[in-house]
């Protein structure tokens, strides 16, 4: 009998130290003399073997696996939390307020390396954002914004997939792309394309085509009268990364 090549070498070896028991019937106690384990142990192994396979003779793993052992209860999450306090404490400071605490609930003091090792380990997004929300603002969120104070100063184009079905032109059902071209002041709708390609400068500029053509803005929100005219300042395509300007008429 051959131990199972999935098995991890702690259970190839114990299968291993009861195997002359198992096939030749050779007795624990003359074997266990032999091999340096106890009978005992033996024992635990053959009857974990009978029991579950190969499988028992695995080493089980801790219920408490990965969690710190050192820590009372709520020890840690109060060593996270001075550790985002403003001013930011030393680790030396926060490991006597946490030994203070301990004491005074009876539980285990931890080490200062314990202390030091669950401090370090606090993000530094969370203690930024604790200590100086500004400086987190500047550096992960967004710092400038554009808007356009006029009609026609700036347009916005984008490219979404309709969620319908149409047949391109071989006949296949496929979901078409819509670009649309928006006043970004008055939200007017300056034009817009819908076709089965995918998102492009070609598409982009056939959708600015009716404003070319005088064609009258659709108007959607916030939107004030305002006359449609065929250029604008900037056109920012936020689908294709790129920006431009059109030759003034």
């Amino acid at each position: 009998m051959a131990a199972p090549g999935f098995a991890s070498p702690t259970a190839t070896a114990r299968f291993c130290a009861i195997q002359p028991h198992l096939e030749d019937d050779v007795s624990l106690a003359r074997f266990a003399a032999e091999a340096g384990v106890s009978e005992r142990t033996l024992c635990r192994w053959l009857a974990a073997y009978r029991l579950s396979g190969i499988a028992g003779l695995e080493r089980a793993r801790r219920s408490d696996a990965g969690a710190r052992r050192q820590l009372g209860p709520g020890l840690e999450d109060m060593i996270r939390a001075l550790a985002t306090r403003r001013p930011r404490p030393t680790v030396a400071a926060i490991h006597r307020k946490v030994a203070t605490e301990a004491n005074a609930h009876g539980s285990l003091e931890p080490s200062y390396a314990v202390v030091a090792d669950v401090a370090r380990g606090v993000r530094a997004a969370r203690i930024a954002v604790a200590t100086d929300a500004a400086a987190y603002r500047d550096r992960h969120e967004l710092v400038h914004r554009r808007d356009a104070i006029a009609p026609n100063e700036m347009w916005q184009a984008d490219h979404t997939m309709l969620d319908a079905l149409v047949l391109d032109a071989h006949g296949e059902e496929v979901r078409p792309w819509l670009t649309v071209v928006m006043d970004d002041h008055s939200r007017a709708v300056m034009g817009y394309m819908m076709t089965t390609d995918a998102p492009s400068a070609v598409n982009t500029a056939l959708a600015l085509r009716p404003t070319r053509s005088g064609a009258r803005p659709i108007r959607l929100g916030r939107s004030a009268a305002f006359p449609g005219c065929s250029t604008s300042t900037t056109v920012a395509i936020s689908s294709l990364n790129r920006s431009s300007k059109p030759a003034s008429r």
